[in-house]
């Protein structure tokens, strides 16, 4: 019986610990970067060049994903593309010769949702999204439509500014910046201590 209440105790403690240490997945919400209405038909980025999109996650939000809404590849079965991202910085030429901080590339399917998953934690600020032509090959792009005043969002076609927006939008999440508090931390440990004594005990049971 005592054997039988260790366990179970064992276990409450690491349902414990598993409950501090692990993160809780906030809702996500979509926020549209465009207006309808406007626009000025599909831009295929192999004719017209690099396509990026200028965009801010609010504050008390962080940012989860972005997406070109259907992006199309006029029928072609082996386009291939990438879109990158960047932290803005001062102006367009500055943020596209700094750092990326993540990118995704896949063989695109004609007007699918063309979307970068992050895996980083982008919080309140601005960032730029690009698609590079020299990443493409084959037809490519973005469709468009009108701008939204609310979000102030900006589409640049080789880094000159359009009075249109590429059909694109943000998904965000509640802000929750990573931490490495003494809670954290003692939650870690704990768990490390737990795990290395059901190893010991089961090690020495067998023996």
């Amino acid at each position: 019986m005592k054997t039988l209440m260790r366990k179970v105790a064992l276990i409450l403690v690491l349902v414990c610990i598993f409950a501090m240490v692990l993160p809780v997945s906030a809702a996500e919400e979509r926020i549209d970067l465009y207006k309808s209405g406007g626009g000025d038909g599909p831009k295929n980025v192999l004719a017209v060049g690099d396509i990026a999109v200028k965009f801010t996650v609010p504050e008390g939000k962080m940012l989860k994903a972005f997406v070109f809404i259907d992006s199309p590849t006029w029928t072609k079965k082996d386009s291939t593309g990438e879109i990158v991202l960047f932290k803005w910085d001062t102006d367009y030429a500055t943020t596209v010769a700094g750092d990326r901080l993540e990118s995704h590339s896949e063989l695109h399917a004609d007007n699918s949702d063309f979307r970068l998953d992050v895996n980083g934690y982008y919080g309140p600020g601005t960032y730029l999204v690009l698609m590079p032509r020299d990443a493409a090959t084959n037809d490519l792009g973005v469709w468009t439509d009108g701008k939204n005043p609310d979000v102030g969002a900006v589409t640049y076609i080789n880094g000159t500014e359009q009075n249109y927006m590429a059909k694109s939008c943000i998904f965000v999440a509640d802000d929750n910046p990573p931490t490495y508090d003494s809670t954290t931390i003692l939650a870690y440990v704990l768990l490390i201590a737990a795990t290395g004594v059901v190893v010991f005990k089961k090690r020495k049971d067998m023996a």
